[in-house]
């Protein structure tokens, strides 16, 4: 791989990472704006004391909220991603000349 190559996968692998980040700081906000929502429930005329769940009740209701899990598969799709590009990059920038072609591209 040569030093182009190398620049343009580094490029692309930084795109990766970043992307990766940013899905998984969404899913941290939405998932602590949505614990506090469960934490302070609203009174209703049904329930006019409401009770704040346990921790446990409140890790459950956060596991199935639909939200959460397509933040969660988007997250987790983002971090897979960024994870075999930082792998590609090491296979292609190792033991490799350094005007040759990478493993992968070869």
């Amino acid at each position: 791989m040569n030093n182009e190559e190398m620049k343009i996968q580094s490029e692309r692998m930084l795109g990766l990472i970043n992307d990766s980040n940013a899905a998984d700081e969404k899913y941290r906000r939405r998932r602590a704006e949505r614990a506090l929502e469960l934490l302070n429930p609203k009174p209703t005329p049904e329930n006019p004391n409401p009770k704040k769940p346990t921790e446990l009740v409140l890790n459950a209701m956060l596991d199935s909220d639909a939200e959460l899990c397509e933040l969660r598969e988007i997250r987790n799709k983002a971090n897979a991603q960024a994870q075999v590009s930082k792998m590609a990059f090491e296979s292609w920038s190792k033991d490799v000349p350094a005007d040759g072609p990478g493993p992968l591209l070869g």
